[in-house]
């Protein structure tokens, strides 16, 4: 390699590479000369990994951990932060098997060398939770999760402070994936565990938000009392800091607007307003923002009656006078997709748990796929022609929607287009945005309405 080429990798490395990985090479307890004091060569795989050279970072790894063998054995704990990087190069080329492979290997030192609970396999869980994840294997994954959230409780306890990270890590997977009782459950637990810790108020603030949001997903009505509880928090906590504030007067400000509460949004919207500097403001309300679903779809409900209604349908003549108008009024019905929702976050894992059929037979997992809303992919192909069925298919979709978004966060003015969906999709979209609320722009704090908002509707398969 190049003296300078070389050296620009390794000086990258040197800056990221320790905050790659949540298992870095200081957090191993081994005297290891090659793990902890890696030499220049040794680094350079870690380094082509960051800059997603993935083929070359692969052959780097394999002949390190070729050395380590010769050197220190089979069994050597030296061994496991190449097999991760192996394991992780592997997972970005999608050799899946190849990843797993690597990664169990890892797991299988650090159990030997850490033991079965050491906390230092949690990289392994998570890399291994991605990899059953591009399987389609998402009860592995969960298995996982759990598995993470499991080890985290033995080392430190199920009421100590240091296992919440994980807690709230799990409470979100449960959330992400519609696993929305256990998510609820989980929370319900960890606000009762603090809940009479005076000096541990202010650490019980992300599960309140969360319990919010949560409830907020699930189109239950009064997301704003636990955020009133997370304001007396910080109202007898003056050290939280300011950004947590925010997050809760925000928070608080969004769930008065959906139960309608319009004076006290506005009142928590201009605190919000006026406490955020001025680029801040530009995030938050410069545009509004998609917040909830205001009607939840009924799974059990809709589905016995969309099937007697494609029964009264295939009934009907076409040439009947009554054919059109209850033709296209169940059509409305039964191309809405039964599970729809908007993200509770950020990670988007193209799963969810089917938690309430009550069919045996029903899979346990549903594909979701689309931007911002995500819909039920068997259920959105459907209604859709053959040739758009395919993921290929489904990513040429793409629908612009525009419309006007009142102060109180109200959609109206709906016009949706695309060159490539059909009108059945066309209708159930604009039908979806008209049931959806919105944080409203803020003009000097105060809610204004906002005219020609744009938003683009796609069904890429997001990248797990």
């Amino acid at each position: 390699m190049h003296k300078t080429a070389g050296s620009l990798i390794i000086g990258l490395f040197l800056i990221v590479s320790f905050a790659y990985s949540p298992q870095g090479f200081t957090q191993n307890n081994t005297s290891s000369s090659i793990d902890s004091n890696p030499s220049t060569p040794d680094l350079i795989p870690y380094a082509q990994e960051k800059l997603g050279q993935f083929e070359n970072a692969i052959v780097g790894y394999l002949q390190l951990i070729e050395q380590i063998e010769a050197k220190e054995g089979l069994f050597s704990p030296a061994l496991i932060q190449p097999l991760l990087g192996l394991s992780r190069s592997y997972l970005g080329l999608k050799e899946l098997e190849a990843a797993q492979e690597s990664a169990a290997r890892a797991q299988h030192l650090q159990h030997r060398n850490d033991g079965v609970l050491s906390l230092e396999q949690l990289a392994v869980v998570e890399l291994k939770t991605r990899i059953h994840l591009l399987q389609g294997a998402p009860e592995k994954a969960d298995k996982q999760q759990r598995f993470a959230h499991y080890l985290v409780e033995r080392n430190y306890g199920t009421d100590s402070p240091d296992t919440l990270p994980a807690t709230y890590k799990l409470i979100d997977w449960y959330a992400a994936t519609g696993q929305y009782h256990k998510a609820q459950r989980l929370l319900t637990a960890t606000i009762k565990s603090f809940s009479e810790m005076d000096s541990e108020q202010p650490a019980i603030l992300p599960a309140l938000l969360r319990s919010s949001r949560l409830r907020r997903l699930r189109g239950i009505a009064g997301q704003h009392k636990h955020l009133e509880r997370a304001l007396a928090v910080i109202t007898d906590n003056q050290d939280i800091p300011e950004a947590r504030q925010n997050e809760v007067y925000l928070a608080l400000a969004d769930a008065y607007l959906i139960g309608n509460r319009f004076v006290d949004a506005q009142k928590y919207y201009q605190i919000t307003w006026d406490n955020l500097p001025e680029d801040q403001r530009a995030i938050q309300f410069s545009e509004p923002r998609e917040l909830a679903l205001s009607n939840q779809l009924d799974e059990s409900r809709s589905g016995r009656r969309s099937e007697f209604e494609v029964q009264r349908i295939s009934r009907l003549n076409s040439n009947s006078r009554d054919y059109r108008p209850f033709d296209r009024d169940n059509e409305l019905k039964l191309s809405t997709p039964q599970k729809l929702v908007l993200p509770f976050q950020e990670d988007d894992y193209a799963v969810l748990f089917n938690q309430n059929s009550t069919d045996p037979t029903a899979a346990r997992t549903l594909k979701v796929v689309g931007s911002p809303f995500r819909f039920v992919r068997d259920q959105l192909v459907d209604f859709l022609p053959r040739k758009l069925s395919s993921d290929e298919g489904l990513a040429t979709i793409s629908i612009l929607m525009e419309f006007s978004v009142n102060a109180e966060g109200r959609t109206h003015n709906i016009e949706v287009s695309s060159e490539q969906a059909t009108g059945r999709l066309l209708r159930t979209m604009r039908r979806i945005l008209s049931k959806t609320r919105f944080r409203p722009r803020l003009l000097d704090g105060k809610p204004v309405t906002t005219h020609e908002v744009q938003l683009t509707q796609t069904f890429l398969q997001p990248a797990t």
